[in-house]
């Protein structure tokens, strides 16, 4: 009862204990198929994906604002300098360009030395190496007769 009166109030008709609503027993009014049987279907497609390269559409700025706005822009390129990709690329040509003068005067980028370049890539010093080895050199030499040393 409380239910009814509440539609009664709202003005929203209440469905019958157990039934459905209006709306969901009543069709709808818009039909798909009429709407696409008036359509034929055409084997190609009628879009027109054409993109404008005229300037025909691009309001003309006065010369005097334009020069400005330029001036404007260069002086905000100038105070940032580069951009990273330009920093990059010039990087890489003063280095194609230094490989190719040390080639010309007859110098090769194979520069390796045995007393000197043997240990810069070693990741164990010799010295901490004997540290941490101590006195099992001697140990080894007893033991197989040869060793470490």
């Amino acid at each position: 009862r409380a239910a009814e009166m509440r539609s009664v109030v709202t003005g929203i008709k209440m469905a019958p204990q157990g039934g459905r609503e209006e709306w969901m027993l009543e069709p709808g009014k818009f039909d798909l198929l009429s709407n696409v049987k008036k359509k034929q279907m055409k084997g190609k497609s009628n879009f027109d994906n054409l993109k404008s390269h005229d300037d025909e559409d691009a309001v003309q700025i006065d010369s005097r604002i334009q020069r400005e706005i330029d001036s404007i822009m260069d002086a905000h390129a100038n105070a940032r300098g580069p951009s990273l990709m330009d920093h990059h690329r010039s990087k890489q040509h003063e280095e194609k360009m230094e490989k190719e003068k040390a080639r010309k005067n007859g110098k090769g980028s194979w520069n390796w030395n045995r007393n000197s370049d043997l240990d810069k890539g070693r990741r164990v010093d010799k010295d901490a190496l004997q540290m941490i080895m101590g006195g099992a050199g001697g140990d080894l030499k007893t033991k197989f007769q040869g060793g470490l040393g």
